[in-house]
């Protein structure tokens, strides 16, 4: 959980963002991992960026019927995706939370990825590629984490008195599925602010140098990234 916040964090700094959110559910059955995600993204971030970032995080939800399923309750989660500054990354504890948050959006008409990239976490095929546009996701490795659990199994059964500094492993590998709910390739959202800000000033005698002040990057790297 600590590497899938790190990754996530690297993520959405490599995409240009300075601005970075995470939203989870009371109900949700990874409550724990989700705190342990959340604190290793902010501090990833604070470690990459400093005092360039901010950083905002929303926990929602009512219980409803049954713990599958949760409900958005007082419309403080709506409130708090309205106030986010933009661009932003917000990473999400798990896709079904993304698809709300994904409605959420829509219904405030904020465009995911320009105004806000969208990252998931436990990648579903099927249930990321139903909602519009499709879920980003982080997928950790619970096949290596299943191969280390059975043999540090095997190994307290050999000698119930290992070390408690031996019972813990580090599974650091986890993979991101890109899909529509965030910008493609690295600073691709620095072009998408630029390509913004000039449709919406194009008839107002802009620059250059009025472009890379709105995006907060070097020329050099505007126009390699442009190109």
């Amino acid at each position: 959980n600590e590497s899938i916040g790190v990754k996530a964090a690297d993520f959405f700094v490599n995409h240009g963002l300075r601005h970075f959110a995470f939203f989870a559910s009371n109900v949700c059955r990874e409550r724990i991992a989700g705190a342990i995600r959340r604190d290793a993204f902010r501090r990833r971030i604070q470690e990459r960026l400093g005092a360039e970032a901010t950083f905002s995080q929303c926990v929602t939800g009512v219980m409803a019927d049954n713990d599958d399923y949760w409900e958005l309750g007082d419309g403080e989660s709506e409130k708090w995706v309205g106030n986010l500054p933009h661009p932003c990354g917000v990473l999400v504890n798990e896709v079904r939370e993304a698809a709300n948050m994904l409605a959420i959006c829509r219904a405030l008409g904020i465009r995911v990825p320009d105004d806000l990239e969208i990252l998931g976490v436990n990648n579903s095929y099927g249930f990321c590629e139903q909602v519009q546009p499709a879920i980003s996701s982080l997928v950790p490795d619970y096949a290596r984490c299943a191969v280390e659990a059975v043999d540090m199994l095997m190994a307290l059964i050999a000698d119930p008195r290992l070390p408690r500094d031996r019972r813990r492993v580090r599974v650091p590998s986890c993979a991101i599925i890109e899909r529509g709910s965030t910008s493609s390739g690295d600073f691709g959202h620095v072009v998408a602010r630029a390509r913004d800000f000039i449709r919406r000033h194009a008839c107002e005698g802009i620059g250059v140098p009025d472009v890379v002040a709105q995006v907060g990057v070097s020329r050099r790297l505007l126009e390699k990234r442009v190109r």
